[in-house]
């Protein structure tokens, strides 16, 4: 495992204890720098557009999951998780 490959891992490790908790505020950061860490982790881009969406940010938290599809087409996450988004009602 590269340090980078590393160091996002720690991030997203982190972020999902907050995820957990419901602190999508303090999760995000972290997936923020995961992702500029390693910008095809699959798990960084899923649980980073989980987190948008959570905080009513859906257009992010789709593009999110796009590129999370656009790495891995069949990726069970982003299959599960971008219907969610899509009908999610949009902010104003």
């Amino acid at each position: 495992m590269s340090q980078p490959e590393a160091q996002a891992t720690l991030l997203i490790d982190r972020a999902e204890r907050y995820l957990i908790e419901q602190d999508f505020a303090s999760a995000l950061p972290l997936l923020d720098q995961a992702v500029a860490l390693e910008p095809d982790n699959l798990r960084a881009w899923g649980s980073r557009g989980l987190t948008l969406g959570n905080i009513k940010r859906y257009d992010e938290g789709l593009s999110d999951l796009d590129r999370l599809l656009a790495i891995e087409p069949n990726n069970r996450t982003g299959l599960y998780l971008r219907p969610t988004q899509t009908l999610s009602p949009r902010a104003k």
